[in-house]
């Protein structure tokens, strides 16, 4: 009789650009602080070029978005575009496309290393780059570059050769919907890894909004979930992107497992919407029901919840009510909720995905966040006989049950929700005999190579305890093989970190290896491609997060002037 772990998903790698935060981990750090990162960057550090002119700010009507910074820049020789090619992407395309090379690196699986089929299944907001001053114009040229808006998902499959089904979606829900779609595809059978993301991004960024009374849009600049005092909403910018594997599949070749996706749902209203871009009165309670029921758990399991709420209170109030009816428990306040618009603001089209994100690190760190701004509950939504409590405040995740269990939830057109565990726990599998190892690494340019060498020695000193078959097991299997070679020979961590600080890389693998080891050394440094597999055959070995490849960025953009919305003298 199957079990519903027989259908679970791993998820294997995250990566992203979040207003404030370059990276998951930063991402955490604001979670964690009960920050709020709804600010304003400089024009610069918008764009990635040089000095700008100082912004006008209107305070009285305008409130900022949470932008990202370094929208311009990208690494165009490394993901094979010309100058022209990336001048001419829009920046969302651009970047999705670095977030996910960095989370199948994250997973351990570069591109181009795993030998399944990976599938694609991403979406991002409607462009405004061809808006810019001298966009159509400077377009006109494009040499036959596809830009098309439903482009987005085959254009990254190409990129990192991916080659199971590649779809874009277009969805009030599209990161959620595109984690739900590929989880699909991997029950199914169509794929063996798969690629869920969403990007978002508003140009030219320093523009702000207005806020236009009984709009809603906050006129704070603010969001406040669920609090008495919410006003609106705001909008942010933000890339994320996750991988995903069968459980059975990524334990089998000891992947890092993150989470567990238990079960999701999706679907939509029809004639039954209470707008075009709403669901109808029934929907969004019975896609948690029908998602709860695909995990095979009861509501009471679950411990926290990652809302949709937005700020706006009349939305808000009809998600808690939703989520009240879906739990139908007479238990009341044993789940926690939460909102990470509170920290990065509405990330639209990357905002569902962003909220599994913040929910997955909640699991790998075994704390809830708490909410900024949050002061006292809506009296509207009626917490006190519910089965719900905000997060008020950061919080250890010690759940009764003992397991981590969680919803993450998404409205708009499209109401989508997804139920996650924390992973399971998996033996530690030592090397059997001390030996020596063959740490291998390798970059794109000689530049790259040197921040690559860099970043390894810091990971090493940093997780001096790792098993070091693990490191060598990764950079063999999980990285790509670029012109640009180094390798040391170390029987640990330390040691390794030691050889790479003083520069003692090989040149000639030394007469003593045994040929299983010298003769794929030799190989390797002589730049040729190399089977690495019987290395470690019959071992258990884990891959690892090691440092992602480097890019190193160059800006690209429309002419002088376009980028900021003035026209060039």
């Amino acid at each position: 009789m199957s079990s519903p772990l027989d259908r679970a998903i791993a998820v294997t790698g995250m990566s992203g650009r979040f207003p404030g935060a370059g990276g998951v981990e930063e991402l955490w750090r604001i979670l964690d602080e009960q920050r709020d990162t709804v600010s304003d960057y400089t024009e610069a550090e918008l764009l990635g070029a040089g000095a700008a002119p100082e912004l006008v700010r209107h305070p009285d009507h305008v409130a900022s978005g949470a932008h990202l910074a370094g929208i311009g820049l990208f690494d165009a020789g490394f993901f094979g575009f010309t100058t022209h090619e990336a001048d001419s992407t829009d920046p969302q395309q651009r970047i999705l496309l670095e977030v996910c090379h960095e989370a199948l690196e994250r997973a351990g699986h570069a591109p181009g290393t795993f030998r399944g089929r990976v599938g694609v299944c991403a979406g991002r907001r409607p462009s405004d780059y061809d808006a810019l001053p001298g966009g159509v114009a400077y377009r006109g040229d494009r040499s036959g570059i596809a830009e098309a808006p439903d482009d987005l998902a085959q254009r990254i499959a190409r990129s990192l050769g991916c080659t199971g089904p590649a779809l874009t979606l277009r969805t009030g829900s599209t990161s959620l919907a595109a984690v739900h779609l590929a989880c699909r595809h991997l029950l199914d059978g169509v794929c063996d890894m798969a690629l869920a993301g969403g990007v978002a991004l508003r140009l030219p960024q320093h523009t702000g909004y207005l806020h236009r009374e009984g709009g809603p849009l906050t006129p704070t600049g603010r969001c406040r979930p669920f609090d008495a005092d919410g006003d609106g909403l705001i909008f942010g910018d933000g890339a994320a992107a996750v991988v995903l594997r069968r459980l059975s599949d990524a334990l089998a070749d000891g992947d890092p497992v993150l989470a567990v996706i238990r079960g999701s749902a999706m679907h939509d209203d029809g004639a039954r919407r209470a707008a075009p871009a709403a669901p109808g009165p029934d929907g969004p309670a019975r896609v948690v029901r029908e998602a709860m029921a695909a995990a095979g758990l009861e509501a009471t399991e679950l411990s926290y919840v990652e809302a949709h709420a937005a700020g706006v209170p009349p939305a808000d109030r009809a998600e808690v009510r939703a989520l009240t009816e879906a739990f139908a428990t007479g238990r009341r306040g044993f789940c926690a909720l939460g909102s990470v618009k509170a920290n990065v603001g509405h990330l639209d089209t990357a905002a569902g995905l962003t909220g599994l994100i913040k929910t997955v690190l909640a699991i790998q760190h075994r704390r809830i966040p708490g909410t900024p701004h949050f002061r006292r509950p809506h009296p509207e939504l009626d917490l006190v006989n519910g089965p719900f409590h905000i997060a008020a405040e950061s919080m250890p995740w010690s759940p009764d049950s003992g397991r981590r269990i969680a919803g993450v939830n998404v409205l708009g057109d499209t109401p989508v929700h997804v139920v996650l565990e924390e992973p399971p726990e998996v033996p530690h599998d030592p090397s059997p005999v001390p030996r020596q190892h063959l740490f291998v690494w390798s970059a794109h340019s000689a530049e790259a190579l040197e921040a690559a060498t860099v970043d390894l020695r810091r990971f090493l000193e940093d997780n001096a305890d790792a098993e070091p078959a693990d490191v060598a097991f990764t950079l063999y299997s999980g990285r790509r093989a670029y012109r640009h070679r180094r390798a040391v020979l170390a029987d640990g961590c330390v040691t390794a970190a030691r050889a790479i600080r003083e520069r003692r890389w090989l040149s000639v693998p030394p007469a003593s290896l045994p040929p299983a080891l010298r003769e794929p050394a030799t190989a390797w440094l002589r730049g040729a491609e190399v089977d690495w597999t019987p290395l470690y055959a019959g071992e258990s070995r884990r891959r690892l997060r090691l440092p992602t490849h480097p890019m190193r960025r160059r800006h690209h953009w429309w002419p002088a002037g376009a980028e900021t919305g003035r026209q060039t003298p």
